[in-house]
């Protein structure tokens, strides 16, 4: 592991009426993907740890309104990673925090 590779995780809620659904999950696995540090979400009522990168994966939670899920996220932008997903979920899955005008990774 890199000096420069740090951890960050942080537990959100799910509040989209219909879950983790198809659109969501797609925006999760993008936003996702512009960073560096490899990711994951941990669905812990259902055991299931999955690549926060692939919508395939994230479908598979089937993480409904209410659910719990802890963002992780490990390398050189982990924190950046962390709070940028989490106020994407916290926001409803609002395109703006998915698409902010400087993204700086």
């Amino acid at each position: 592991m890199s000096n420069t590779s740090t951890n960050a995780h942080r537990e959100v809620r799910i509040n989209v009426e219909y879950g983790m659904h198809l659109r969501p999950a797609e925006l999760f696995a993008r936003t996702a993907a512009r960073f560096l540090s490899d990711i994951r979400v941990d669905y812990a009522e259902k055991g299931e740890r999955v690549n926060g990168k692939s919508l395939l994966d994230l479908m598979t939670l089937a993480a409904e309104c209410g659910a719990v899920l802890q963002i992780l996220a490990e390398g050189p932008d982990a924190q950046m990673a962390v709070d940028t997903l989490c106020r994407l979920v916290e926001s409803d899955f609002s395109g703006d925090v998915a698409n902010p005008s400087s993204q700086a990774v």
